[in-house]
């Protein structure tokens, strides 16, 4: 990750520190906040970027342990996919 992070990624990593979010809690997180300085698409863009890197887990609900479990692949129906920061995520706190 670049040492100046650009502000999508700031605030992915802000929304994630303290907890799971589900993908749904992230958008609507991201449109209630008024002004940002980043486009949806600049949102999504650093989003995958930081799933790419191992910065961000993706996790799916099973039904079956009755928990969040990794997700096989990022390709996970985006209505049931949640994310969660990894110990290199965590790092980027730091910064």
């Amino acid at each position: 990750m670049q040492h100046r992070q650009p502000e999508a990624v700031r605030f992915i990593i802000k929304a994630l520190a303290d907890d799971y979010e589900s993908e749904e809690t992230l958008a609507n997180y991201f449109t209630n906040q008024n002004k940002q300085p980043f486009s949806r698409a600049e949102f999504d863009q650093a989003l995958t970027e930081l799933i790419s890197g191992g910065y961000v887990q993706v996790f799916s609900y099973s039904d079956t342990e009755k928990k969040l479990v990794p997700a096989a692949s990022s390709s996970t129906a985006s209505d049931s996919r949640w994310f969660g920061l990894t110990s290199k995520g965590n790092g980027l706190l730091e910064k």
